[in-house]
């Protein structure tokens, strides 16, 4: 049986086309919001930090912490209500004094153990490489009990700073977050020129000729002036070490193995020198030098080992290794590799020893002439500064007076160190000096924190024809080690450093190479410093110690003739408060 209808046919390829043809259109749609609420805004600074990054735009800076954002709730639940947010994210930028591996990079952030933690693998942050960690938290709300994930990137640059950028969904992390967390993370830069720079021009302004592999990272010096890089390898993807590749200089008669146990005596408070230097000549003749730790590979010490190579006494470098013990070995073999490729080009900043040794010699027979007393006067000095050692503040106060209210005769001094130690307990260190008024006898006691308790050193000079008389004892040591030296003839006793480099920072001379006392070593050791431009009404000088020219910089007041303030890549403090009285009395502890 056959029914008519009296309708004819339809077009079914037609049909299904315009139905495919929708379904296009509306997931284009909704592709689209998703992609127009994922679309990353302008670039932004991280509030107190130099880091710059790209949101997305809905995305909001988090009322309650300006390193943090957040994609604020659109609907109420009882989950979004618990967290207060659907998806957030905080950048966090620290500055550490040195390299710190990612070993403990993990402890610091409490990503160790397997207390709630998914696993690590290896990403980047921006241009850096870093490591990703993965851990379950529970919130708890009322009676219940919300399971989330929280994703953390760390990344260790080679001078010691940390990127960390944490990720925070509303519960499970899903390829949607991965792709957001991915777009954010690579987006980020820092606002810093030594870590923006190709590593080509970084190589070149420290006249270092040398391949690096590619997947290194390089960055420049943090201070103006200093003449150097600081490389970083990675383990499988992620930051394992560094090697700081400094240029410095030979002079006083000081030979390649002078400078590595300067630098142990200073880095691992090892006055009794039990590290050993092993000189490996290259095939070239260049002088090439290694020192371990004497815990080489065990030891948890920031800078296992070091080498120098030494071309000519101005064309000379240290390479110092920052790992832990477990990468130790392998930083040390590639800096080992470094010293036997590295070629060194002669630079501005040694060029020219010989006027930098007349400028010193100028100073030096300045102050043997006059001595302190026509730069600090009859006037007491009394002032506080406030400092910072990577994340731990401290408290200097230093105090100046002339011996018996009379200049001809001398100062005397005291500076009171206040600060934790790493076990966070109050640390108190006092340095105590007297000089005389031609600036030839004096006596200087420094305490210096040790590992086996605080290091009591103290120096005496009779008279400037005199030696010097060196006395080291730990606390409750009955055996003190005594040894003297004869300084050259450019030597500036302890307490008169920082007066003779305010010289050099209001430009009396360009450049002077001093003689300064190695308080833990065996002797001394050389000092250049260079005048830089003023920091507004402070002039300022670049210092640089021969054995471990990371570079200081200090600011002076002329009016009180004090340091105003002083920074390194270690530390810094400013003067908070100062005071100044005619006829004051000895300075007290």
């Amino acid at each position: 049986m056959e029914v008519y209808t009296g309708s004819r046919p339809g077009r079914p390829t037609l049909l299904l086309l315009l139905c495919a043809g929708v379904l296009a259109l509306v997931l284009g749609l909704a592709w689209g919001q998703v992609r127009l609420v994922r679309a990353l805004g302008p670039e932004l600074r991280v509030a107190g930090t130099p880091l710059l990054v790209r949101l997305p735009r809905e995305w909001r800076v988090d009322p309650e912490n300006s390193s943090r954002f957040i994609l604020p709730i659109r609907h109420e639940g009882w989950r979004r209500s618990a967290l207060g947010f659907e998806r957030r994210v905080q950048l966090y930028y620290e500055t550490l004094p040195r390299f710190l591996p990612t070993d403990q990079l993990l402890e610091r952030f409490d990503l160790t153990g397997p207390r709630g933690l998914l696993g690590l693998r290896a990403t980047r942050i921006g241009p850096y490489p870093a490591v990703e960690a993965r851990r379950v938290d529970t919130v708890r709300w009322r009676r219940y009990a919300i399971r989330r994930e929280v994703v953390t990137r760390l990344a260790s640059l080679p001078r010691g700073e940390v990127i960390v950028v944490i990720y925070e969904p509303l519960d499970t992390f899903r390829p949607a977050d991965a792709e957001i967390l991915d777009e954010i993370c690579a987006t980020l830069r820092v606002d810093d020129e030594a870590l923006t720079r190709s590593r080509g021009e970084l190589l070149a302004a420290a006249g270092l000729e040398l391949e690096l592999p590619p997947d290194w990272t390089v960055a420049g010096a943090r201070l103006p002036r200093v003449a150097g890089v600081h490389v970083g390898g990675v383990d499988d993807g992620v930051p394992a070490w560094s090697i700081d590749i400094l240029r410095t200089w030979l002079a006083e008669g000081r030979a390649p193995s002078d400078l590595l146990l300067d630098l142990a005596a200073s880095e691992w408070t090892d006055p009794d020198g039990q590290a050993e230097v092993r000189a490996e000549p290259r095939s070239d003749g260049v002088a090439v030098a290694r020192i371990r730790h004497p815990g080489f590979g065990r030891a948890d010490e920031p800078m296992p080992s070091a080498w120098i190579v030494a071309e000519s006494a101005d064309r000379a470098a240290l390479l110092l290794v920052h790992a832990g013990p477990r990468q130790a070995a392998a930083a040390d073999r590639a800096a080992e590799k470094l010293a036997g490729e590295l070629r060194l080009a002669s630079i501005a900043l040694l060029s020219n020893l010989a006027a930098a040794t007349e400028g010193g010699q100028r100073l030096v027979e300045r102050l043997a002439t006059h001595g302190p007393v026509p730069r600090w006067g009859r006037e007491a000095v009394d002032v506080t500064y406030l400092g910072r050692i990577g994340a731990t503040e401290f408290e200097l106060q230093s105090r100046r007076a002339a011996d018996a209210r009379d200049p001809q005769r001398g100062y005397q001094g005291v500076d009171v160190l206040r600060r934790d130690d790493v076990r966070g307990r109050a640390l108190r260190l006092t340095t105590q000096w007297r000089v005389d008024g031609r600036a030839g006898a004096y006596s200087y006691t420094t305490e210096v924190p040790a590992e086996s308790g605080i290091l009591a050193v103290t120096e005496e000079r009779a008279a400037a024809d005199a030696p010097v008389r060196r006395t080291r004892a730990l606390e409750r040591s009955v055996r003190p080690r005594v040894l003297e030296f004869r300084p050259g003839p450019r030597f500036v006793p302890p307490p008169l450093e920082s007066l003779v480099v305010g010289w050099v920072a209001r430009r009396e001379v360009p450049t002077a190479l001093l003689e300064a006392s190695s308080l833990l070593g065996r002797s001394t050791h050389s000092v250049l410093a260079v005048s830089l431009d003023a920091d507004g009404a402070y002039p300022r000088a670049l210092v640089l110690q021969d054995y471990h020219p990371i570079g200081m910089v200090q600011a002076f007041d002329d009016d009180r003739a004090v340091v105003e303030h002083e920074m390194t890549p270690r530390y810094e403090f400013r003067r908070a408060s100062s005071n100044t009285a005619t006829g004051r009395g000895r300075p007290r502890p």
